[in-house]
């Protein structure tokens, strides 16, 4: 310090202080490892230019192929399109058929025979997939056709109950659905009774179309079975032992159920009954037979016959007989 005041006192140059000195060395740092760091960022951009210019450019659809022209030999004759066999692949069988089978349905042909080898015409046949959430919401109902046949489609894949409901436990079948395919079954229905007879109306007339109705107990609904033929006669096959059988027709009413204790026994394997017919009489309605040759106009609840004809009754609905 002394140096630098005689120094200055002599009026020489001052040397440089060592804090300045430090500073500068520092500065010249900075700029020296910016200047390194600069040069990098161009030895790498320098780098990536050159790899793109040396990878090749791609070419559009057009550079790579040609526009295609339209020839067409001089001479040839030019056929319309509906004469051409089309070229076009029928793949709408094939995928309707794969959709089938990917869906979980399938189809059941059934025939069934009775005891004796003869069809099962006419039979109403129930068919419960118990692979469905609701089973007896989703039944599908048929009837066999001459030849004891009936086929169902889109049943659900797996167990299928058949059930013919007026042979009660008789009439279950448990069968089998596979998923897009068809399934053929025979079934043989179990021998039970016959039940054989006539219809007959009120006046003991025979009543042809008579619907027959096999029905378990007195209680229970009944099962339309077979239709009397024109001579008032029918026969109902293979009624389980127990159950009961009733007639209707339209017109002529129902009869009363009669039980099995009621059927006459033919043989062991066949009963007889008659059931006859509740309904009106088959005198129009309005009017009041006295005699086959009398009729009579009905007023209120009593018929308005003379008051000499004693024997003129009414009876249910305006309808009066002698």
């Amino acid at each position: 310090m002394r140096t630098e005041v005689l120094r200055a006192a002599r009026g020489g140059p001052a040397l440089p202080s060592p804090a300045l000195t430090i500073g500068g060395v520092l500065v010249a740092k900075k700029l020296a490892f910016m200047a390194l760091a600069l040069v990098g960022a161009l030895s790498v951009w320098w780098l990536a230019r050159g790899k793109q210019e040396q990878a090749p450019q791609p070419t559009t659809l057009a550079e790579a192929s040609p526009a295609p022209t339209l020839a067409i030999q001089a001479g040839r004759e030019l056929r319309s399109v509906e004469s051409e066999p089309s070229r076009v692949p029928t793949t709408a069988k094939e995928s309707s058929t794969a959709q089938e089978r990917a869906e979980p349905y399938g189809t059941l042909s059934v025939e069934l025979m009775w005891w004796d080898g003869t069809p099962a015409a006419g039979l109403p046949l129930c068919f419960y997939p118990w692979a469905e959430r609701q089973p007896h919401q989703a039944f599908q109902q048929r009837v066999t056709d001459a030849e004891g046949r009936v086929r169902v489609e889109r049943l659900h894949a797996g167990a299928v109950l058949v059930e013919v409901e007026r042979m009660w436990m008789d009439g279950r079948f448990q069968l089998q659905v596979e998923r897009g395919t068809e399934r053929e079954e025979r079934i043989t229905l179990a021998r039970n009774s016959d039940i054989v007879g006539r219809v007959r109306d009120r006046d003991g007339a025979h009543v042809a179309g008579a619907q027959l109705w096999v029905k378990q107990d007195l209680l229970s609904r009944g099962h339309a079975a077979e239709r009397s033929q024109a001579d008032g006669s029918f026969r109902v096959r293979s009624v389980p032992e127990g159950f009961g059988l009733l007639a209707s027709a339209d017109g002529a009413g129902s009869s009363e159920t009669a039980t099995w204790d009621a059927f006459e026994t033919l043989d062991p394997n066949t009963r007889w009954v008659e059931l006859r017919l509740r309904g009106e009489s088959a005198e129009p309605k309005g009017a009041c037979a006295i005699s086959a040759a009398r009729r009579w106009p009905v007023r209120g609840s009593r018929c308005a016959a003379p008051t000499t004809w004693t024997g003129a009754r009414c009876g249910i609905g305006p309808t009066c007989w002698s």
